[in-house]
Parts: structure tokens; sequence; C-alpha cells
């Protein structure tokens, strides 16, 4: 593992997946994407950087990610408490929010918390 993580950023997560998962993103400021690792590109080059998953700003980083699935229920501490989200519950009519939370690696997520000042602690699959 030399040499695999810059030097200005915190390695949050190495585990070897063999099967295709769903890797649900938070952020402390509460930003969220699913992506499938099936989406994520492997690239085996000399000057390779690596994949961006989620896009955050210069004042956020990554709280934690954890494997979900369609019926996953989430577990969030966050500076106000704990949040459960259920990600088979529907968000409208069309779409499921594991539907809603899913997207493209370098997508900059949608927002869990309807509060700005919230932080997350901890991201946990129950």
């Amino acid at each position: 593992i030399n040499n695999c993580i810059n030097a200005n950023s915190e390695l949050k997560l190495l585990k070897y997946i063999e099967d295709d998962v769903n890797l649900m993103f938070v952020t402390e400021t509460g930003k969220c994407v699913i992506i499938n690792t099936a989406d994520i590109g492997t690239k085996m080059a000399r000057g390779c950087q690596g994949n961006m998953a989620i896009k955050i700003k210069a004042d956020d980083s990554l709280a934690g990610v954890i494997i979900v699935d369609e019926n996953s229920n989430v577990e969030i501490e966050s500076t106000k408490g704990a949040m459960h989200i259920k990600l088979n519950d529907m968000i409208d009519i069309n779409r499921t929010k594991f539907q809603y939370y899913t997207g493209s690696c370098g997508n900059v997520g949608k927002m869990i918390y309807k509060n700005k000042n919230t932080k997350t602690i901890s991201v946990k699959a129950v």
C-alpha cells in the first residue's frame, strides 16, 4: 500500500470486494451518494490517480462509507443525534430513497439534512 494515498487526504476505507456491491458515501456536511462498484472504472497505469467517488468542498470530508442495498436501513449519527434512513421508503411517487441517492462517480451527492449546521459523526448499516 506504499504511495497509494495523497499526503493531503486521509485514507477512510480499504476493503477487498469480490462482487459488485453498492457503496454509500456520506460526507461530514451530510451529502450522500450511492455508487455500484461495477460503475467505478479501474485503470492500471503509472500516472493513474484513482477515482473520485463524491465531489466534496475543501471544508468538508468523508465521514463514512458503507455497503448497502435497496432494503438497507442506515443509521447516521450526527451532532443533532441519530437519524435512521430506510432506503426502500418512497421519496416521491416514482422513486425510493435508494434510487434518489444513487449517482455516478464524481457526483456532488444529495443532502441528507435540512439543517446545514448538522455534522455527520458516523454511518452504519443496521
